[in-house]
């Protein structure tokens, strides 16, 4: 039992230090907080250079990565991303080949930017708003959805930056530990190329390097963490400046260099999910499955033009959208049925019995219906004539009945395939 104790458990000698990493939860990742200022101090290595008159020279370099990032949504409106595998070659243990060269997701960039056009030349067809503000800020919304809803993108590139984050009470008195000097955390933080050109240009306009600097970071009160990170502010600092907590400790920074120099970058995978990895083959398998339907999209319209894409159909789209609201789904026009009919039969209305049929919303049907049924039910006006309700039946009040709609009908002469999605 001692043993399993010994190999399992962390002793604890303080219950603020244990609190504090419990709500943080011990994480790799850097991020912002709620009206938080934080001081981060940035580690870095020395190394020899050749200068070009052949003498040597050192230099300081951050410690850090980079790498291109594919990011997606999946149909169930879940986030994914994955390093982009474009050049890069790997084998297992036993010599068979993992990665060979090739990225799946840049191999369907172009098939998402088809998906995206497609679906913006229906919404321009199906909205009637007239030219002018109103229909423009509607598209334009419908355009920030559609790029949302994109199944694969060009890669972006991202920095991955070690980092001390020195821990404070209240964003400026330290918390000091049993060796008496300011607690510290290394993290990595994430930045875009925008961000770290932003923070490079912080440290260049006051004059500091960043290698061994203070970015001192503020964070507004808000609550939305996209946009605490996009509205932050940042300052450069010496390490020297009497503001930053380094200044009152300088054996701290001797402590943060020993630590970033034995700083393992394993636990990257544990933090940032794009770097677990994924062979060539898994993202065949992934990037198929996003656009299997597209896929079959393009295979029927080959033998019939009318073919529609119906992956993205959820509801008949608003003539008149709102523009208060996000933009409709945007599906196959002249789709005037939910998108889970499947293989639903024809409609049967018989004596006695309400008819189980799921039919769209919003069809107007006129009362041109025998007196001995329901009042609330409205038929088609030039409905067609096979249907035929006798003069006693039971129709269930407030169904709105499509006009001669049949789904195997409306589907059995396009050539295409009903996708359920």
């Amino acid at each position: 039992m001692a043993s399993f104790i010994k190999n399992a458990g962390k002793k604890v000698s303080d219950v603020r230090s244990f609190l504090r990493e419990s709500a943080s939860g011990n994480s790799l990742k850097y991020s912002g907080e709620k009206n938080a200022k934080h001081q981060l101090f940035i580690p870095y290595k020395v190394s020899q250079i050749t200068a070009e008159d052949g003498s040597q020279v050192e230099v300081k370099n951050v410690y850090a990565y980079s790498a291109n990032v594919h990011e997606w949504k999946t149909t169930d409106n879940k986030f994914h991303c994955a390093v982009c595998l474009e050049g890069i070659f790997d084998t297992d243990d036993e010599g068979n080949q993992i990665n060979d060269g090739t990225c799946p997701f840049c191999n369907r960039v172009n098939d998402a930017w088809d998906i995206h056009n497609y679906r913006l030349e229906l919404a321009e067809s199906e909205c009637t708003l007239d030219p002018g503000k109103d229909r423009d800020e509607y598209m334009k919304s419908v355009v920030r959805e559609l790029h949302k809803e994109k199944k694969a993108s060009a890669p972006k590139p991202y920095m991955y930056l070690l980092v001390a984050q020195l821990k404070t009470t209240d964003g400026v008195n330290p918390v000091i530990g049993q060796d008496g000097l300011p607690e510290f955390e290394l993290k990595i933080m994430k930045n875009s190329s925008s961000r770290s050109d932003k923070i490079n240009e912080t440290f260049t306009n006051s004059g500091i390097d960043m290698e061994g600097g203070i970015l001192a970071i503020s964070y507004p009160n808000l609550d939305d963490r996209m946009v605490i990170a996009s509205q932050c502010t940042f300052a450069a600092l010496a390490a020297n400046n009497q503001r930053a907590i380094t200044s009152k400790y300088p054996q701290l920074i001797n402590k943060i260099q020993e630590e970033a120099a034995k700083f393992d970058w394993e636990g990257i995978s544990k933090s940032f999910p794009e770097w677990k990895g994924m062979s060539t083959e898994q993202a065949k398998k992934e990037t198929d499955s996003l656009f299997r339907q597209w896929d079959e999209f393009k295979l029927a319209s080959e033998k019939d033009p009318s073919a529609r894409y119906l992956e993205y159909v959820v509801t008949t789209p608003s003539t008149r959208p709102s523009l208060g609201a996000e933009a409709p789904a945007i599906g196959a026009p002249s789709v005037n049925a939910l998108p889970n009919i499947g293989n639903m039969p024809a409609p049967s209305i018989g004596q006695g019995s309400a008819p189980q049929v799921n039919v769209a919303p919003q069809v107007n049907v006129a009362p041109q219906t025998n007196p001995q049924v329901a009042p609330q039910v409205n038929v088609a006006p030039q409905a067609t004539p096979q249907v035929n309700v006798a003069p006693q039946v039971n129709v269930a009040p407030q169904v709105n009945v499509a006009p001669s709609f049949d789904p195997n009908e409306a589907f059995q002469n396009t050539g295409s395939t009903l996708n359920l999605g």
